[in-house]
């Protein structure tokens, strides 16, 4: 029975830290930016850090989990939401 290795490969690892510097830049400019500004469009975006679209995109997503689970805090913080089974459960207040 052949079992597999959890340790990521160095290629793996390379190109999880690249989504991660990628992330990070895009939470850096999108905090130093006007409020509703739009940091620019994906082609542009690409060309700012230098990226595929692939790990622009996994970036973009790393980002949107992160404030998810901030938004999610918040609300539980202020009695809005619990989590139950790991399911948010709103208890009608609305969000924001």
């Amino acid at each position: 029975m052949s079992t597999k290795s959890r340790t990521p490969t160095p290629a793996a690892s390379q190109r999880r830290s690249i989504v991660r510097r990628v992330a990070d830049a895009i939470r850096r400019d999108a905090l130093e930016s006007a409020e509703g500004a739009l940091l620019g469009s994906e082609d542009d975006l690409i060309v700012r850090y230098a990226v595929s679209r692939p790990t622009l995109r996994q970036a973009a997503l790393v980002v949107r989990e992160a404030e998810l689970w901030l938004a999610r805090f918040r609300l539980m913080r202020r009695g809005t939401l619990r989590l139950v089974r790991w399911h948010a459960i709103a208890t009608g207040a609305p969000l924001g």
